[in-house]
């Protein structure tokens, strides 16, 4: 049985004939290979091709391809490559240390166990495409990616068909390690540990969901951002259940976790995020209708719609309450303001410091009041985190309870930190009131 290694030695027996091969392209190998009468498929084994020093493209599929799969692949010297593809074959590593232009690189349903092939990469920048799903990747931090930052695909989860095969790729960790990553277009974590952090996924990512999730197809933007824990225990479910009721529209699910998204993109104006709310709301409207009319056999795509319009509609509510809110206290402070300067204009000038150390201690006053209540939510919200009743609720439930508790801990330290300041200037002698304060207008 004939080698790969000794068909391309026979093809191109000098080292200048194989410094001209540009391409290696299995598919047109296979045919060239039947023409000269061949029956069986070539096997594969161990292959060098560091003597091919300006190949751009390898293009090797063991499954399709060969009759044995690759065990072992050199492309030392091999320094303007491009582009390699050796899905479904048997390797376990790669040196990819001289590979500098280095594009596209597609080692799914081998045999790796780890990924440290990918720190000697020379230029991590260039590379635009990333599959290793189906793998036997050893437990490792998805933060090894975040330096691939215009990547627009990367894969590396495990799919129904390589769990049956043996295969499963143990990545562990947050989005979070994507947020650079701002060029990304789909992503696969199927069957990992990857739990947490859909708000650090770009508004690029974002918007191609949005835009699948229109499309007629049963999964919506699935096919974007996959992640089916296939029936393992793998924490991947935590993402699937968050993005599901959104029909896994990721731009939806962005919209209707606001205070997560703040934490991330500072500066989301409220006003803007209701129109987009509203705009995501009619557009969500019009697919519902749309399916309903055209597709009503389609029952988890309508169900999954219903659910997004649902917790859209909920979320602009709460929303608009909030906004209300602080248009409530903007007024009011500033009627506080207009009532400290009509106090002040009758106030003369000598007595003034104890206008204003009254003022302070009245403004201290509330502000401890406030604090104690704040603290007393503060323990009611951590005390429902620990009951069985929330172990049992769904996603969406724990999450706005953990974001409740969040913004009790944050009403509590902006107080704290508010009263600080408000008693360390109590005893400075001679400032104005600090707070809500109004200098004094003129020398009266």
């Amino acid at each position: 049985m004939t080698t790969l290694q000794e068909y391309l030695d026979q093809k191109y027996p000098t080292k200048e004939e194989k410094e001209k091969v540009k391409s290696i392209d299995f598919w047109e190998v296979n045919i060239e290979w039947r023409r000269k009468g061949a029956v069986e498929k070539l096997k594969g084994g161990e292959l060098d091709l560091k003597n091919f020093a300006n190949i751009e493209k390898v293009d090797i599929r063991g499954e399709r391809d060969l009759k044995i799969p690759l065990t072992k692949l050199c492309v030392d010297g091999c320094s303007k490559i491009v582009e390699i593809d050796c899905n479904n074959n048997d390797l376990t590593f790669i040196d990819l240390s001289h590979c500098t232009d280095l594009t596209k690189m597609h080692f799914s349903g081998n045999k790796l166990t780890s990924l440290n092939f990918l720190n000697d990469l020379p230029n991590p920048e260039k590379l635009v495409e990333l599959n290793i799903y189906n793998n036997n990747i050893q437990p490792t931090d998805i933060a090894i990616f975040s330096r691939f930052i215009n990547l627009r695909i990367l894969r590396i989860g495990t799919m129904e068909e390589g769990l049956k095969n043996g295969k499963w790729n143990k990545f562990y960790g947050s989005l979070k390690a994507y947020q650079n990553l701002t060029k990304l277009e789909s992503i696969c974590i199927e069957a990992t540990d990857v739990d947490e952090g859909l708000e650090y996924l770009s508004s690029n990512l974002a918007q191609i969901t949005k835009e699948i999730a229109e499309e007629k197809t049963e999964k919506g933007g699935y096919a974007c951002i996959e992640c089916s824990p296939h029936d393992t225990n793998a924490k991947c479910s935590a993402i699937r259940d968050q993005l599901r009721p959104f029909n896994y529209d990721l731009e939806a699910w962005q919209l209707a976790h606001p205070e997560l998204m703040a934490k991330v993109r500072a500066g989301q104006n409220p006003i803007e995020l209701e129109h987009r709310l509203e705009e995501k709301i009619v557009e969500t409207k019009e697919e519902l209708q749309k399916t309903k009319e055209t597709e009503p056999d389609k029952d988890k795509r309508i169900a999954r719609l219903e659910s997004k319009l649902e917790i859209l509609e909920a979320e602009k509510k709460n929303l608009q309450e909030k906004i209300n809110g602080l248009e409530r206290e903007n007024q009011d402070l500033k009627n506080r303001i207009t009532e400290l300067e009509t106090q002040l204009t009758k106030v003369n000038i000598s007595q003034r410091p104890t206008f204003y150390s009254t003022q302070r201690n009245i403004l201290i006053s509330e502000k401890e009041k406030e604090l104690q209540k704040a603290k007393d939510d503060l323990r009611f919200y951590k005390q429902v985190l620990t009951t069985p009743a929330f172990e049992k609720a769904s996603y969406e439930v724990q999450d706005n309870k953990r974001l409740d508790a969040r913004q009790a801990e944050n009403k509590v330290k902006s107080l704290e930190r508010q009263l600080e300041r408000l008693k360390v200037e109590q005893g400075q002698q001679g400032q104005y009131f600090s707070y809500t304060e109004i200098p004094p207008k003129g020398n009266n």
